[in-house]
């Protein structure tokens, strides 16, 4: 009977130990599950019902691959877990994220350990689960603020926070203090109106009851006062309104533009200065016009009557005047007329030199077939094949590209007089960032020693005297191609022709 007795108790004892140990169980926090040999559920406390919104009976007998619409099936997991019995190992901080049915996005840690029952001693796993993402959120938000801080610390611009009821100063970075000149001390725990920044106080507490409704106010010039020397800082001066640790604060970024500021001015003056020499410009070109229209017609007048007086000699003393008398007549005439396409040259290049661009898209193929047609017109007694390529269109001031192609097919055709057939040739090409012209003849060419001087004033490389000229021509179609931003170049060889190429830039200057 007393057997009977203490065998009663013993199993009260343990009925006892397993409600005790049960009822730990189910208040710890952390989720606990106890699978057997096979991973299947035996049993789970509340937690981890709770914590995954689910019930025993959707669980218990259910491999562990299965349950929470298969989250824990992890192939890593199922390594760990396959090892702790046949292996008597165990593991821990098993990371393990997951966007689970019913709670959403977590991340749990796992550590599981061998156990054995109560009753038959047979082999288990205790599979503990604990939720960190509000740790690791915290873990982040603090990395975040160490972050934020180290940039408010060291940041070249003034940075003040404001708590957004009142606008009273609750922090500021050192550059600020810098700037401005005021202790830390003297900003805490004061309005931002009673720092003495602004000169206007009572505008100023509007423009923050402005901030308040609006949460965004921009000053592009402000001009803030220094406390150590009464110096004005001119600054560019942003303030916006957000939450943060269930505060709303205004933020105020101020940055120093005092430099930028002096220099627009400096800018500011020079710009006025250049307006004011470009007006001087303006006007000595607007005398230089008149004064080379003046020169013009004043040298004109005194050629006429030399040129005039000589032909009357030749026409009413024709029988008194001799050989050698005629050839002097006939070269003052001449040197009359040389003299008067001087003028005019002089007068063309004056103009190619002053006058402004005006830029408009050009069929150039158009301009060249007219220059031909007019020198076909001319030049009937003689042979001159004219071969024009495709050329395209050009954006450039139409009358000045009209005088560089005049020039170089007049020269062209002036320089194959004595071939019996005359060959030129008209064309371009595209390249990256220009376009390339160019016009070739058979004529007699040019020694390429004497190439600089070619776009030089009055110099003419040819001193054959059946080649009249001035030496202006190629002056003045080298200005038009620099006032245009393009480059010009010659080549050539006696006897064998020459090549006059020209670029002018791809770039828009005309509105599509």
């Amino acid at each position: 009977m007393q057997n009977v007795t203490d065998l009663k108790q013993i199993e009260r004892t343990v009925q006892e130990a397993r409600e005790y140990a049960e009822s730990i169980v189910d208040t710890v926090r952390e989720s606990l599950i106890v699978l057997n040999a096979d991973l299947n559920v035996v049993s789970a406390n509340r937690s981890f019902y709770q914590t995954f919104k689910t019930k025993p009976e959707e669980t218990k007998g259910q491999l562990i691959y299965d349950i929470n619409n298969h989250q824990w099936n992890i192939p890593k997991l199922r390594e760990l877990l396959e090892e702790i019995l046949p292996r008597n190992t165990s593991f821990d901080n098993f990371e393990v994220e997951h966007d689970f049915p019913h709670i959403g996005k977590r991340t749990m840690i796992l550590n599981a350990r061998r156990i054995h029952g109560a009753e038959n001693k047979t082999e288990m796993i205790l599979l503990a689960i604990e939720d960190i993402t509000e740790r690791k959120r915290a873990e982040a938000l603090s990395a975040s603020e160490v972050r934020y801080r180290r940039l408010f610390e060291s940041a070249k611009d003034g940075i003040m926070i404001l708590d957004a009821e009142t606008g009273i100063i609750i922090d500021m970075n050192p550059f600020l203090i810098e700037m401005l000149g005021y202790s830390k001390e003297q900003f805490l725990g004061k309005a931002i109106w009673e720092m003495g920044f602004f000169k206007d106080i009572a505008s100023n507490k509007d423009k923050f009851m402005e901030l308040q409704q609006q949460e965004y106010i921009r000053y592009e010039d402000l001009s803030l006062k220094n406390a150590d020397d009464g110096q004005r800082v001119e600054v560019e001066f942003v303030s916006n309104v957000y939450a943060v640790d269930h505060q709303t604060v205004i933020q105020c970024n101020i940055r120093d533009i005092t430099e930028r500021k002096q220099m627009e001015h400096k800018l500011h003056e020079a710009y006025q200065k250049i307006k004011t020499r470009q007006k001087e410009l303006e006007m000595i070109n607007k005398h230089l016009d008149s004064f080379a229209y003046s020169i013009s017609h004043d040298l004109r007048a005194p050629l006429r009557a030399i040129s005039g007086f000589a032909q009357v000699l030749i026409d009413t003393q024709g029988g008194k005047v001799n050989e050698e008398m005629r050839h002097y007549l006939d070269r003052i005439s001449d040197g009359a007329k040389k003299m008067g396409q001087l003028i005019d040259d002089l007068l063309d290049f004056s103009r190619a030199t002053r006058s402004e661009i005006k830029y408009e898209k050009i069929n150039v193929e158009n301009i060249v077939n007219d220059l031909v047609k007019a020198y076909r017109d001319v030049e009937l007694d003689r042979d001159i094949e004219f071969i024009v390529h495709p050329l395209g269109e050009v954006e450039a001031d139409k009358e000045m590209l009209k005088v560089v192609f005049s020039n170089l097919l007049q020269n062209a055709v002036k320089f194959t007089t004595y071939r019996e057939k005359a060959r030129i040739e008209i064309g371009s090409e595209q390249k990256e960032d220009h376009i390339q012209f160019y016009v070739k003849d058979n004529g007699i060419g040019f020694d390429m020693r004497y190439k600089d001087k070619l776009f030089k004033a009055f110099q003419r490389l040819q001193t054959d005297q059946r080649f009249t000229g001035t030496g202006i021509g190629l002056t003045i179609v080298e200005r038009i191609v620099s006032k245009h931003g393009g480059n010009i170049w010659a080549k050539g060889e006696v006897d064998k022709g020459a090549e006059f190429c020209f670029t002018l830039p791809s770039k828009t200057h005309v509105d599509d």
